[in-house]
Formats: C-alpha cells, structure tokens, sequence
C-alpha cells in the first residue's frame, strides 16, 4: 500500500486500495441496462484517476487521499457523455448509505437502474441518501457524466456505508475447530450453523440481547467455537462491536485476540469494542471461544463497520 505524507496537517494519509479504486468501470457508450445488476459489462474499462481537479472544500486530507476525480482513459469527449459504474456487495441492507457526487460538468446518478438525482451545475456536490434503494447481494451504483465546457472534465464519487451485521443468520459453530478456526480464510464448510437461542433473551439495563447457541446443549465447563465471516465491500473507516457470552469468552477478529473475559459474574456484561483498525476490505473473520461454566451456553456479537467506496 503507498502511503502519502502531508506536511499541511502533519499526518500520514492512505489512498484507496488499488482493488477497491478498479471497481469503477466506465465507457463512452451504453445499452439498456447499464446502470443496473446483471449487465454485461464485458468493453468497458477501467476509468483513469489522472484528472487535475480542484477538491470541494468539504473534503479532508484524509478524504482528498482516499478519493480522487476520475474519468475514461481516451480524455475529454465534450458534448457526449461518459458512463460509470461500481458494484457494491452487501451481507445485509445498510443501516446509513450517503453518496456524495459532484462533476465537471454535469451528472445523473442511478442506484439499480433507479435514477436517484441529478446537477447541471459544474463543481457543485449533491448528497444522496440511498439507504433505501440498496440491498442485500450486488448492487451497482451508475452515473452518467457529460463534459460542457472547455476547461476540464472529471467526476468525484464519495461514498459511505454502514452495515449491522445484527440478525442471527452466518453463524457458523462447531465442537473442535481444528486448524486456523480464527483465520479469514478458514474453511468452515463443514461447521453446523449456529441456532437462535432458546433461552429468553438476555436483558441488561433493559436491553436484550439475542443470542446464538449450539444446535445441541452445551453441557457444563464444555467449549463451543463460533465464526462469522463479515463481507467489507470497500475501505473501513469506522467500526464497534458488542459482544457478551453466557459464560466466558475469547474474541479474535481476523486471527488476533481482541478481547478475553473469563469471569462468570460478568457474564451478562456487554463489552464494546473499536474494530476500525481490525477490518480490511473483502473478507473479515469474527471467531469466538466460549466456554459454557453452568447453565445456558450462548453469544451475542454484533459489529457495526462503516466503509467508504
């Protein structure tokens, strides 16, 4: 990964992956469908971040790095315009989703074929709340941008995501786990699925807290191991997770440990966690060791990550 320093704010910045940045795909022409999931968009090509722009003023540094004004390779191609398009992999539906676009010099923006917004005025940001539109599986994000005037040309697409990985559903359990259980790239396709817990929910503070358990009782001062696989569509720029576990747990995200309680009186203590440094784009691990001391065996652990594309 390349790194830019910045003497203006004394920090170090990171760009966009380069995986991340070829997501975007564009062409000089499209057919019906274009801006829509399940288009084939075999000619199209990968869009050029070479574009002298100047930034919106809402931009960090930090954004200023990590996106930048694109366009296709050919160049300027005045008067006619240039398609874009990005899929976009989601687990579930996101909590929060805004875009933020501005263009030199004019754009339309479609979020699965369903035109969101548009500005004829060059350099100017819209901001699109398209958390309803979005849904779990592909998604494809499509703006069709028109250079007018002689003196530049480029589109800014910044966009930002929050998933709640919060329903029961991918966890993933077993008995002996074998090999790098906590590892992203684990083969866990001969774990059973983990269940909805069949005791009430937990209750703290008048919270509750559903949990997932084993498909058989786990009998007392026995172990159980629990993955879930977290699909991060993007760069991470934020993230918590909660966990508690009915009785004494291990936390690992990614391989490494993250959090160790082994005090059955805290059993019913929600734990909070930052992850922004633990997630990467693509797939990220949860794995969690709990041992069962009397009673119930059970987990609740629920991350929140918001990315930016």
């Amino acid at each position: 990964m390349v790194l830019l320093a910045t003497a203006a704010c004394g920090q170090t910045l990171v760009p966009m992956p380069r995986e991340l940045s070829q997501r975007w795909l564009c062409s000089t022409s499209a057919t019906e469908g274009w801006n829509a999931p399940g288009y084939d968009a075999r000619g199209w090509v990968h869009v050029t971040y070479d574009i002298p722009a100047g930034y919106p003023s809402w931009m960090t540094p930090a954004q200023q790095a990590r996106h930048r004004f694109m366009w296709h390779p050919a160049g300027a191609n005045r008067m006619h315009p240039v398609y874009f398009r990005r899929t976009l992999t989601l687990d579930n539906k996101p909590t929060a989703a805004l875009l933020k676009v501005c263009a030199d010099d004019q754009f339309r923006l479609f979020v699965n074929g369903q035109l969101i917004g548009a500005e004829q005025r060059a350099g100017h940001t819209r901001r699109f709340d398209v958390a309803a539109v979005l849904h779990p599986g592909a998604n494809v994000i499509g703006v069709e941008a028109t250079d007018i005037a002689p003196w530049g040309y480029g589109l800014l697409v910044v966009g930002e995501i929050t998933q709640t990985w919060g329903d029961r559903s991918g966890w993933r359990c077993a008995r002996k786990p074998g090999g790098l259980w906590t590892a992203s790239g684990f083969d866990d396709r001969r774990w059973a699925p983990a269940v909805a817990d069949r005791a009430p929910d937990i209750v703290v503070e008048d919270r509750s807290y559903a949990c997932v358990t084993t498909p058989t009782d786990i009998r007392d001062f026995a172990t159980a191991y629990f993955r879930k696989v977290l699909a991060v569509d993007g760069l991470p720029v934020a993230g918590g997770l909660t966990v508690l576990a009915d009785d004494s747990y291990e936390l690992y995200v990614n391989g490494k440990l993250l959090a160790v309680q082994k005090r059955p009186e805290q059993s019913y203590v929600p734990f909070e966690t930052d992850l922004t440094d633990k997630l990467h784009h693509g797939r990220n691990a949860l794995a969690v060791k709990v041992t069962n001391t009397w009673g119930p065996a059970r987990l609740y652990c629920v991350p929140t990550v918001t990315m930016e594309l």
